[in-house]
């Protein structure tokens, strides 16, 4: 069964028809998610997973930067470069500096609620969308 039941798609259809009256585009990953949304798969955790995925794809491409990012990047680069300078002066084992050096390149990354309340506050929903109060 897909990620979203085919009884359960027409909000979805009408945000995607909606959309595809303006006059910007879609971009491919967008599009790619949208298959995930569509995977038929008989495993809950592989629903969740593509569920999920698909939501994050969606949201880092259709809201803007400052939607989904804390710092303009040239800003963050800089906190970034000053912590793992910090991070390379302690005697730590090659797997957990690694782990950390990722974890730090993803810190200006809003929260997930974050990106959630940013999509309801924008154009991005047709007006008066299903779950919009």
């Amino acid at each position: 069964m897909p990620s979203i039941h085919f009884l359960n798609q027409s909000d979805y259809i009408e945000c995607l028809a909606t959309h595809f009256d303006r006059k910007d585009t879609f971009p491919e990953a967008v599009w790619t998610a949208v298959g995930w949304l569509n995977s038929r798969t008989a495993i809950e955790e592989v629903r969740f997973l593509n569920i999920m995925t698909a939501i994050e794809t969606i949201l880092e491409n259709l809201l803007p930067n400052t939607e989904t990012k804390i710092l303009p990047a040239s800003e963050f680069s800089a906190v970034k470069d000053s912590l793992l300078a910090t991070l390379e002066r302690h005697s730590l084992a090659k797997e957990g500096l690694d782990i950390f050096k990722g974890k730090i390149k993803q810190l200006n990354s809003r929260t997930l609620s974050q990106k959630l309340s940013a999509v309801l506050d924008s154009d991005l929903l047709p007006e008066g969308y299903p779950f919009i109060s």
